[in-house]
């Protein structure tokens, strides 16, 4: 089998990975700070543990929503998380990418943690999961977009740290 294509971004962010890690998993945090520019957290909840999910809700200006959730595969508290990424509706049920039909529908997302210094380097890495061929070629043909709405997201969490 042919090795999944990825989408990889890193940056490094002047805090700790301890303080990093609880950006990270803490809902009061992640809606300051998670998603795309623009978007606001507007509902979250966080089962923090094996097995548990993260359930969020994106509402963008224009007044419309977004539900995606996490489903957390491992947990390394201050060094990564490993979890499956997708959209989904309010009740946590996955769904498709409401623009992208041949999305995958969901993703393996790993978030490393590494101490750099006084900071920290965040590397997000996405490879679809149990994906078909054409939800793959799909995800292949769109990682060079990814990079705005991610680079926007850890713009978002640059700012936010800045603030704390």
């Amino acid at each position: 089998m042919a090795k999944l294509p990825s989408f990889i971004i890193e940056d490094t962010f002047a805090t700790s990975p301890e303080t990093m890690y609880n950006l990270w998993t803490s809902p009061a945090h992640l809606q300051q700070w998670f998603g795309p520019l623009g978007s606001k957290v507007s509902y979250n909840r966080l089962e923090l543990k094996k097995g548990g999910d993260y359930l969020y809700c994106l509402t963008n200006p224009d007044g419309s929503e977004h539900w995606g959730k996490w489903h957390f595969l491992d947990i390394i508290p201050n060094k990564k998380l490993i979890l499956l990424n997708s959209f989904s509706d309010k009740n946590g049920g996955l769904t498709r990418h409401p623009f992208h039909a041949e999305w995958p529908l969901q993703l393996t997302t790993e978030v490393d943690f590494e101490a750099s210094g006084n900071a920290t380097k965040v590397r997000v890495s996405w490879t679809p999961f149990e994906a078909p061929e054409n939800e793959v070629n799909a995800f292949a043909a769109a990682i060079p977009s990814m990079n705005q709405g991610w680079g926007g997201t850890f713009h978002q969490l640059g700012e936010y740290i800045s603030t704390l």
